[in-house]
């Protein structure tokens, strides 16, 4: 067994994706092209054997000092390929002690044994069911904005709409002051992925339509194996109320009977958690690491 650090530069991207594919999970979040757009082509990795198993490094460098980081807009990464829960603890001892801090968020089939890891929670509706029994593990306020969306808006359409930047921008209207830590440039860097996400047939770019063509909501779905990923979806500003419910209904009646899970992606926060239970969504733990290597005298800054 081969467990070496490698830079991005030497890293082997078609033997690197072909790892990520055949993994369980296969997300679509740790494929070359995703990491390269997200990470502004900065991480390297740890890679065993001959890409038997590797582990994404995303990294940044303040102040002189090189550290972990999630990239934005990536709610999972870790470990993916063939190991036992020995060769995955040997992958966070292999953490090259250069990056003096990390904090980085595991995939959910990560053993929960793992020293260091803490679960949070994200919310997953297991798709492959008919969309009649999906409909029934709704509750009560999701019927009743549905309902109500119905009566002011008529049936209403979900439709593609692959315009990443409206996307984009109709997000930062209605959520941009709640998420201050997110800036110019990782929007900037997010619409890079979702244009590379296109290509590689890999997302779904949607609006919730009116009777009379209006949008109501705006959603992307990051496309992994067995996932769809809800990672940006708002309402318009100023349509009718409940679009983001229908958006999300009409999602589920697409892809009802598929062998699919729709991943909410979080939260913590207890009403987003609350909208996502709505819809008969479950709670299921991923983890996050953190490290602190500064100096004593540095440390404290961190914890």
């Amino acid at each position: 067994m081969t467990l070496r650090f490698v830079e991005r530069r030497n890293i082997n991207l078609k033997t690197w994706d072909d790892c990520i594919a055949l993994a369980n999970p296969a997300l679509v979040y740790a494929q070359s092209w995703y990491l390269d757009a997200m990470c502004d082509g900065h991480w390297n990795a740890l890679i065993l054997d001959d890409y038997r198993a590797v582990m994404p490094l995303p990294y940044l460098k303040k102040w002189g000092i090189s550290y972990l980081s999630q990239p934005a807009f990536t709610q999972q990464l870790g470990i993916f390929g063939h190991c036992s829960e020995e060769e995955n603890a040997l992958f966070l001892k292999a953490i090259p002690g250069t990056y003096r801090l990390a904090d980085l968020q595991f995939h959910t089939a990560t053993p929960a044994s793992l020293p260091g890891l803490k679960p949070r929670v994200t919310y997953w509706l297991d798709l492959n069911r008919p969309y009649e029994t999906l409909l029934a593990g709704y509750n009560k306020d999701a019927r009743k904005n549905l309902r109500r969306l119905e009566e002011l808006s008529g049936p209403c359409t979900l439709a593609d709409y692959p315009d990443f930047g409206w996307h984009i921008a109709n997000y930062r209207a209605a959520y941009g002051p709640m998420n201050p830590e997110l800036t110019e440039r990782h929007y900037r860097r997010f619409q890079h992925a979702l244009e590379a996400a296109w290509t590689q047939r890999c997302l779904i770019a949607c609006r919730l339509l009116d009777r009379n063509g209006r949008a109501l909501a705006g959603g992307l779905f990051l496309k992994s194996k067995q996932h769809l990923h809800y990672v940006m979806g708002a309402p318009v500003q100023g349509a009718d109320s409940g679009g983001v419910h229908g958006m999300i209904d009409a999602l589920i009646r697409r892809h009802a009977h598929t062998p699919t899970i729709l991943d909410f992606e979080g939260s913590e926060i207890p009403s987003v958690a609350y909208f996502y239970a709505k819809f008969g969504a479950q709670p299921v733990h991923y983890y996050t690491l953190r490290l602190n290597r500064l100096p004593c005298w540095l440390a404290w800054l961190k914890k």
